[in-house]
């Protein structure tokens, strides 16, 4: 992901994990350009792989959903992607969430340059 995605796409990301309602969510979703869906599928990767530190107790929520979080990280078709989220949206901020801030200081470091 280029920094120039992480502008991008960070407001989009916030409003996901920010939602309560399931339906809210399910309506950001399906109005989400590709760009989007493929981030999350390298958060979901970068998640697994180690690079993005998840707190013990939400690596706790998150394992309930290993599956679906293995499914995304190796879909490469946003369509696919889409369709699990869309499906699985429980687990979709504790996805989220860990990646916000890392996105946060590249937004922020971009902003400074400015």
């Amino acid at each position: 992901m280029t920094v120039k995605q992480a502008v991008e796409i960070y407001p989009t990301l916030q409003k996901l994990a920010r939602t309560k309602k399931k339906t809210e969510r399910k309506s950001i979703l399906s109005s989400c350009p590709c760009k989007v869906f493929h981030v999350l599928s390298e958060i979901a990767r970068n998640i697994l792989k180690g690079v993005i530190k998840v707190p013990r107790h939400k690596l706790k929520s998150l394992k309930v959903y290993k599956n679906d979080l293995r499914k995304i990280a190796k879909q490469k078709n946003s369509s696919r992607i889409k369709r699990t989220l869309i499906q699985k949206r429980g687990f979709l901020p504790l996805l989220i969430k860990p990646a916000l801030s890392l996105l946060a200081s590249i937004v922020a470091s971009k902003m400074m340059k400015k």
